[in-house]
């Protein structure tokens, strides 16, 4: 392996760590949804995910929205010069909420060669008879990842599903998701004209979550597990007069906090993250029919 290709591919990897913008990456492609109430709990959004971010953190969660949201959201991951995007919808079509979502993550100045992911969702949700207040959701993703210079280039894409179901009783909600189902990467590695050919399945995720109403307080927590390593996230939510809300979340390496302002057709929502590798901020702004 020559100095070029090995420069490089450590360069990839430092792309790949600056992916792990408060959530899950898988492969080097940045999972994380847009929004910034999810990252604002601390990621623990599983058995909450009442808004657009559904379609991401939980489908099943889907048929909770109420008409048809949008939302866009930018993100400043550790202040390192990197441009993360992305936008959200979901709308009822006959009994059923579909969502959509797009994410883009360009680390092409940071890293000083052309560099980017990008993140393509649909999902589907129902109500679940069998169980109480229950409903399910599947999303299927695609991701697309490419950067190098002309003589020295990687492109993969990756593609899985999500399945979740959700259960709501009176205050309490419980929630199961398994995410990237399965998770296939191909990729092609050109140095110099020689194409290199890869292809990688990786595990699945899977993560339980509960989340508690209590007055205007919010609770959640989730475990997540993959590949036999297991972690733990806390989220709280506290609802203020005049639309205003309060969080704060707490998961491995991070802590996080943000506030909302829902004032009906209009919602702004703001995350702040701790984390060893920097600080990072994410705002979201979106509108209801």
């Amino acid at each position: 392996m020559g100095k070029q290709t090995r420069m490089f591919l450590t360069m990839l990897s430092l792309a790949m760590l600056l992916s792990l913008n408060a959530g899950a990456s898988i492969g080097g492609f940045a999972l994380e949804a847009p929004g910034a109430r999810p990252l604002a709990m601390g990621s623990a959004y599983a058995a909450l995910a009442n808004d657009a971010a559904a379609v991401l953190w939980n489908p099943a969660g889907l048929v909770q929205v109420k008409g048809i949201q949008a939302e866009a959201a930018h993100a400043d991951p550790f202040q390192m010069n990197i441009a993360q995007t992305g936008v959200l919808a979901v709308f009822p079509f006959k009994g059923y909420n579909f969502g959509a979502a797009f994410s883009c993550l360009d680390e092409s100045a940071a890293l000083g060669f052309p560099y980017s992911e990008q993140a393509f969702a649909l999902g589907l949700g129902g109500e679940l008879p069998a169980l109480r207040g229950g409903s399910w959701g599947a999303t299927g993703k695609l991701y697309a990842l490419k950067g190098g210079s002309e003589s020295l280039n990687l492109a993969a894409y990756a593609y899985c599903v999500d399945l979740g179901v959700l259960s709501s009783y009176k205050s309490l909600r419980l929630a199961a998701v398994v995410r990237d189902l399965p998770l296939v990467s191909t990729g092609k590695l050109k140095i110099d004209g020689s194409d290199e050919r890869s292809r990688l399945k990786i595990a699945p995720q899977l993560r339980l979550g509960a989340a508690y109403a209590w007055n205007r307080w919010t609770f959640s927590g989730e475990l997540s597990a993959e590949s036999g390593d297991v972690s733990l996230a806390a989220g709280i939510e506290r609802v203020l007069s005049g639309g205003l809300a309060l969080r704060a979340g707490a998961a491995p390496e991070s802590l996080t906090f943000g506030f909302g302002i829902d004032k009906g057709r209009y919602t702004v929502n703001y995350a702040y993250m701790i984390h060893p590798v920097g600080s990072s901020q994410r705002l979201s702004m979106g509108y209801k029919w």
